[in-house]
């Protein structure tokens, strides 16, 4: 299954963060709950992490 290192900014309190998932998807800023879209993503498929 591919995965993706997903990497996120929120424009409403200026967090930044990363998460795995198996897309490139939409996520929650933890800490003001705003959906945010990837900013960037990294393809892990084929990785050893």
């Amino acid at each position: 299954m591919p995965r993706f290192l997903n990497h996120y900014e929120c424009p409403r309190c200026d967090n930044e963060w990363s998460d795995e998932w198996d897309c490139t998807c939409d996520d929650r800023c933890p800490d003001c709950d705003l959906s945010c879209s990837p900013v960037e993503s990294d393809d892990l498929e084929g990785d050893d992490a």
